[in-house]
């Protein structure tokens, strides 16, 4: 993404959901908080000081960023987008586990066909796979080290 000198708005991208995280280029780089947009319009409005941004509010597809810049930036961001249609192909889940879509499906598929035995043995397979999921993109979020507060 990049900011314009004439606008605080900065187009989300395709697909996108939540930011994990955003950094506006620049010696340093900064680190941008989210605050509410109600906290942006008083403290940074649109019509008021210019400067380098760091924090920044979402509303509607836009991300806005106070102060409005004062140059052209890029905006490094981490974010969680939406799969994609499987209409338009497989997506990343469907790609690398599938057993995850085959478990839901035979689950659903016990449901409808009243077999609740099935149905609890499918979704045993089913959270078991999600929970695998999880577990592994929580280590590599993490690096695969333990969170630790550091002392100020």
């Amino acid at each position: 993404m990049t900011t314009s000198t004439t606008t605080r708005a900065v187009a989300l991208p395709t697909g996108w959901l939540e930011f994990t995280s955003v950094n506006i280029d620049g010696t340093p780089s900064t680190v941008c908080q989210a605050v509410t947009t109600e906290h942006l319009d008083t403290k940074y409005p649109e019509d008021g000081f210019s400067g380098h941004p760091f924090v920044y509010a979402i509303e509607g597809d836009y991300a806005l960023f106070g102060p409005t810049p004062d140059d052209t930036y890029t905006v490094n961001v981490d974010y969680y987008a939406r799969f994609a249609a499987l209409s338009t192909g497989t997506n990343w889940l469907f790609t690398n586990h599938p057993t995850i879509y085959l478990y839901a499906c035979m689950r659903e598929g016990s449901l409808f066909t009243m077999n609740k035995q099935g149905a609890a043995e499918w979704d045993a397979l089913y959270r078991s796979e999600v929970a695998d999921l999880q577990k592994h993109d929580d280590m590599a979020t993490h690096s695969g080290s333990a969170l630790r507060v550091k002392a100020v």
